[in-house]
């Protein structure tokens, strides 16, 4: 199994709640040993990606058209869920 940094913190993150601890009949320890057993198995990675893709009018037109959805800036989308 690959992981990264990130992706293993957030199974922590998700495996100490108590409300997943709890429907898997684990106490905290049980899960901290899950996690710690399972980040021992795993080979670990980095991840490359780009942080602002590049898309051009086109993309954004078909995402619309594909999706049903609202194609806007993040300016806009910062205006929409300001209270």
């Amino acid at each position: 199994m690959l992981l990264s940094v990130a992706l293993a913190l957030e199974y922590e993150a998700k495996c100490m709640l108590a409300e997943h601890r709890l429907a898997a009949g684990l106490t905290e320890s049980d899960a901290r040993a899950y996690i710690d057993g399972l980040i021992a198995m795993a080979e670990p990675i980095q991840t490359h990606f780009r942080w602002r893709p590049q898309l051009h009018e086109k993309d954004l037109r078909e995402a619309r058209h594909s999706f049903g959805i609202d194609v806007i800036r993040p300016g806009e989308a910062l205006k929409r869920i300001a209270p």
